[in-house]
């Protein structure tokens, strides 16, 4: 992790979109990521 908040908080959301896009686009299970 960071020491600055801002990149901690950015890898949050990078986490929580790719988990958007896995429940939302099935797809991306079969090796489009």
């Amino acid at each position: 992790w960071d020491k600055t908040p801002n990149s901690s908080e950015q890898r949050i959301e990078l986490v929580f979109i790719q988990l958007e896009r896995k429940h939302t686009n099935p797809y991306t299970e079969q090796g489009y990521t």
